[in-house]
Order: structure tokens, then C-alpha cells, then sequence
């Protein structure tokens, strides 16, 4: 498969883009977090930068004073940024990706630091294998771990949302207008393998509960393999069983019917 993805991207340009921000209202500052002296967005850049089918990758960022902070972040790390409305995530993204001249978008919040390349590759692969297709996905069947998702889509359709996205939803979820129309927009769903099943697991990072929980994971497999996958996660969680305690109890934020439509 690998050896056939030029033929597969026909030309077509794939652009990550990460959403970041300071002004998280639930754990302030959360992805320039520490662990081990390392932010989580810059563990999250690394990671994702393994991934082997991308073009560029920007971070979408607000103008806001306090996200100087990851503005300086992405300069440290040669990291493409971007910088757009707080509020109105659609616009920003939108404008991040013109920039770029995308054809192709691939989106991950930044609130999922421990993001797999191997998981955005296989996603994006799937995409490319179902064109025409309007979206792509492994949010849904809910498989993975919890911080494992992305989304990928055609700029045509971001550009379409753009225009007629008007609802709070559509603006604050990037891809809220379309993916809750499937009747409208060809949906592709990636499920999760066998050995990457694990939905009772969950490292998102919304609170300081899930901060104790991503840290324990970072600091136990970053020193023996800096490049972990998903896969290496639950083999860990699974001797460890006791560190679901973290965070079992942290209340997943609601964006319209999506329970992990991510707005940062």
C-alpha cells in the first residue's frame, strides 16, 4: 500500500493542521503542559510529524496575547502556525488551510497528544482509497482509545462548511456540518483493529486528572522508545490497569450531539 500512495494522492496536496490554544476554560494552558521538560504540544508535533503521507502541517492558533506562547513554540520547532478567531474554530482552520493551498485537510485537535502516525496514515489511506469521498474518519465505530481521532476531508467541503455553516455547532466544531449529514456527504469510517481496541481508555488531555494519566504514560515509555504507538499504550495500560483510575471520572465536553467533537 505504501508504495502505491503517489498514485493514490494523484497530485493532491495533504496538510495537517493541529488546533491549539492557551484559553481552555477546564485546564488553562494545557498543551503547553510539562512532562519530563517537554510540552505536550511539542511530544504531539514530534509524533505527528512521523507521519509519512503528509505535505505541510500548521498549527491553528488564536490572536490572542496568551497563544504568543505556542506561536513561540511552533518558531523553536520549524512548525508552520497560524493565527484566527478563538471562537470561530471553522474560520480559523478554513483560513490555515487556504493559506496552504490544501486540497486535502487532515484535522486533529490538539488536546490529543499521544496522536499515533501510524493511526493518521492508515486514516488518511482510507480516505484516499474511497475518492470521492467527503469524509473520513476513525471517531466513529468508537474503538480506539479516546485521543486517537482525526478526521480527514476534501478542502472543498471545508470551503463549502465555510459558506453555510451558521449554526454555534459549525462554528465551533470544525467538522460538525457535515459529519452530522451523512445523507448529504459520503462518510468512510476507520474502525480500530483488534490490537488497537481499548474504548474504555481514554488520553485526551481536558483536565488535570488526565494530565496525571498522560504523564505516567510519557515518562514510563518515552525512555525505552521515544517513537510509542498506540498499540505499545495499551500493552502498558493493560499490565497497569490501575492507572484507568485517573481520569475515569473526568466529564467529556458536548458539542451539539458529538461527545468528542473537540473545540480548542
Amino acid at each position: 500500500m505504501r508504495e502505491s500512495i503517489p498514485d493514490l494522492k494523484g497530485g493532491k496536496k495533504i496538510d495537517i493542521s493541529i488546533r491549539a490554544r492557551m484559553g481552555s476554560s477546564r485546564l488553562p494552558g494545557k498543551v503547553l503542559k510539562e512532562v519530563n521538560g517537554r510540552a505536550m504540544l511539542e511530544i504531539m508535533l514530534e509524533r505527528v510529524r512521523r507521519s509519512e503521507y503528509f505535505d505541510d502541517l500548521v498549527v491553528a492558533t488564536s490572536l490572542e496575547s496568551r497563544d504568543d506562547a505556542i506561536v513561540e513554540l511552533c518558531k523553536k520547532n520549524a512548525v508552520r502556525y497560524f493565527r484566527g478567531s478563538e471562537d470561530d474554530v471553522l474560520e480559523r482552520v478554513y483560513l490555515a488551510h487556504k493559506e496552504l493551498s490544501s486540497d486535502i485537510v487532515v484535522s486533529i485537535c490538539g488536546d490529543c497528544p499521544l496522536t499515533d502516525p501510524e493511526i493518521i496514515d492508515n486514516v488518511i489511506l482510507s480516505y484516499l482509497a474511497n475518492e470521492p469521498c467527503d469524509y473520513a474518519t476513525n471517531l466513529y465505530p468508537k474503538l480506539y482509545p479516546k485521543g486517537m481521532e482525526l478526521e480527514v476531508f476534501p478542502f472543498r467541503i471545508l470551503e463549502h462548511t465555510e459558506k453555510h455553516g451558521k449554526t454555534p455547532e459549525d462554528r465551533e466544531c470544525v467538522t460538525h456540518f457535515f459529519r452530522s449529514r451523512p445523507d448529504m456527504f459520503k462518510h468512510i469510517y476507520v474502525a480500530a483493529p483488534p490490537n488497537l481496541t481499548f474504548p474504555d481508555l481514554t488520553v485526551l488531555l481536558d483536565e488535570e486528572d488526565d494530565l496525571k494519566l498522560i504523564s505516567e504514560i510519557i515518562k514510563n515509555l518515552y525512555p525505552k522508545k521515544n517513537h510509542f504507538t498506540c498499540r505499545d499504550i495499551i500493552e502498558f495500560i493493560k499490565l497497569n490497569s490501575s492507572l484507568l483510575e485517573l481520569n475515569k471520572n473526568v466529564k467529556r465536553k458536548i458539542i451539539g450531539n458529538a461527545d468528542t467533537a473537540r473545540r480548542i
